[in-house]
């Protein structure tokens, strides 16, 4: 139903996805008939269409390491050549149950060791960081790439937030522990990390049971290429088992 969806949306959806064959289910929810699956589109304006082009290029990326553990990206496009305006389309999952028992969590820990597989075709060039900025919450993360993984969690994870902070005795302290503790942690690890697609946000609020698969999938991502253990350490701070 055409009349339904935003211009910038019809603009936007893939030739396997036909206006007439969408049924409404909420404002941004749409059943696509002919295969029974659930469209979901999110327009973004102004200074938001940096957070949707992050989401939409890391969740290309989550496809092509793990199919079926993210929405699939069924479009992505810009309402004028401003860039003012952005939408994506993607699949959606209704969640239904619990992931949290052992059965459902080895199977999650299994698709994430596929997604965590080092892949030197992946777009990384063997390089820590991503191709655009990405968004952990309303914080832009800062993805410039690195060559090691030492130098870019410090200055772009941890050296970057102390920067925004802009606190002088805050800054003092990291200036402490830039040159001691750092190194310390992340200079001779053994093995040394290789670059790896990263969910980024990953925990327990964005996990769920797809209720169509009964499987584990993750949601809302904020992707760039670095060490395995990353994804592990936010899911192990914020819900994680």
């Amino acid at each position: 139903m055409s009349q339904d969806l935003p211009a910038i949306v019809l603009k936007h959806l893939p030739p396997s996805i036909a206006p007439r064959d969408l049924r409404p289910i909420s404002r941004s929810l749409f059943l696509h008939e002919p295969t029974k699956t659930t469209i979901f589109f999110k327009v973004a304006s102004g200074r938001a269409v940096p957070q949707l082009i992050g989401e939409a290029t890391g969740l290309e990326a989550l496809n092509d390491a793990a199919l079926g553990l993210v929405p699939k990206l069924y479009g992505f496009g810009y309402d004028g050549s401003d860039h003012r305006q952005a939408c994506m389309i993607t699949q959606w999952f209704e969640m239904h149950g619990s992931w949290r028992d052992k059965h459902h969590q080895r199977e999650l820990g299994r698709k994430l060791a596929q997604m965590h597989t080092y892949r030197e075709d992946a777009g990384h060039g063997g390089r820590f960081g991503f191709a655009v900025p990405t968004h952990c919450g309303a914080t832009e993360q800062d993805n410039t790439w690195e060559d090691s993984w030492e130098v870019f969690f410090r200055d772009r994870r941890l050296g970057d937030l102390v920067h925004r902070i802009g606190d002088k005795a805050i800054s003092q302290s990291w200036e402490k522990m830039k040159s001691k503790a750092v190194p310390l942690l992340l200079h001779e690890m053994s093995p040394m990390p290789k670059p790896v697609i990263l969910h980024g946000d990953l925990w327990s609020g964005n996990v769920g049971l797809d209720s169509k698969t009964g499987s584990p999938v993750i949601y809302d991502p904020a992707c760039y290429f670095g060490h395995n253990e990353a994804d592990l350490g936010i899911s192990h701070m914020f819900g994680g088992e």
